[in-house]
Parts: structure tokens; C-alpha cells; sequence
């Protein structure tokens, strides 16, 4: 009888481990997905502060260039600190809120 509780043991030990894990993993996946929905709003002030600033050093930087390379350089460095900070945007989103930095620092687009 022992041989066999330790032969089902042996047995049931990697599935018992696996189905854990599994359920670690789905336990994770749900709670990240309920702080990203709860914290929306801090991603897009986050968004405005990063945008906002990069829109100022990216004109202080590259003051000669053309606006459409300097919203290029911009929207580049901004979607690097983004992916950094894990806040996903589309590009509509990215590209909206820089052209709203641009007119609120040099009220020109």
C-alpha cells in the first residue's frame, strides 16, 4: 500500500506543480489587468508629463529643424519612455497629446 501512495505521488507531483503554476500565471495575468484598468487615468497624466517634456527638449535640441522631424524625434523618444514606464498608447493617443504640448508650450503646432 505505501508503494503505491508513493508510486501516485510520484506521479501526480509534476501535474500538481503545473496546474500551481497555471494558476499563479492566471492569478497574475488578472490582477495586472485590474491595476491597468484602474490606474488609466495616472498612464495619461503620466503621458502628458513625458510628452510635455520631451516636447521642450526636442526644441531646445534640434531648434532648426522642420516641425514634422522634430514631432518624428518627439513622438520616437516618447514611445521609448512609454514602453519603458509599460503604459501601452496607440499612435492617434501619442500623436494628439504632442501636438496638444506643442500649442500649450509655443502655441503653434
Amino acid at each position: 500500500m505505501e508503494v503505491f501512495i508513493s508510486a501516485a505521488i510520484n506521479a501526480l507531483a509534476p501535474v500538481l506543480a503545473a496546474v500551481a503554476v497555471a494558476g499563479g500565471a492566471w492569478l497574475l495575468r488578472n490582477v495586472n489587468a485590474l491595476v491597468k484598468a484602474n490606474t488609466n487615468a495616472k498612464q495619461y497624466a503620466t503621458l502628458a508629463s513625458i510628452v510635455t517634456t520631451v516636447v521642450c527638449a526636442v526644441e531646445q535640441e534640434f531648434w532648426a529643424e522642420d516641425g514634422d522631424v522634430k514631432k518624428s524625434i518627439a513622438y520616437g523618444q516618447i514611445a521609448d519612455l512609454l514602453k519603458r514606464y509599460g503604459i501601452k498608447l496607440d499612435f492617434d493617443a501619442v500623436d494628439a497629446a504632442i501636438e496638444a504640448a506643442v500649442l500649450k508650450e509655443f502655441g503653434t503646432k
